[in-house]
């Protein structure tokens, strides 16, 4: 009878544990995921179609919340937890090497003379 009890209360504990991750993954994986994926996106565009970066910037920050929603459900509703791990570490490699290797942006003040008092 004991032994059926320190079962049950370790299962218990791993349940707890697994849904801590599940929710820390969902909040905390979500944002970072969001965050590079709307840095990196108009960098992307910009460098291969010579769209306007700071357009697609906005495009992207609107976007973000809806991004962010849907990553939050697709983990908490997930079956696979590790596998789901795995999927937004390799996401966010991803992202962040494709920011590490865009080109430096090309500083062109608008102003050229100096303003006189």
């Amino acid at each position: 009878m004991d032994k059926l009890k320190i079962a049950i209360n370790n299962n218990h504990c791993l349940q707890i544990i697994l849904l801590c991750w599940r929710v820390s993954l969902a909040i905390i994986g979500s944002y970072i995921v969001v965050s590079l994926f709307s840095a990196a996106i108009p960098t992307i565009l910009a460098t291969l179609f010579d769209i306007g970066k700071e357009t697609v910037f906005l495009w992207m920050m609107l976007l973000s919340f809806l991004f962010y929603s849907l990553l939050v459900l697709w983990i908490i509703s997930s079956r696979q937890l590790l596998k789901t791990f795995v999927q937004l570490t390799l996401v966010v490699l991803t992202l962040s090497i494709a920011l590490q290797w865009s080109p430096p942006e090309q500083v062109n003040p608008d102003f050229t003379e100096e303003i006189q008092p």
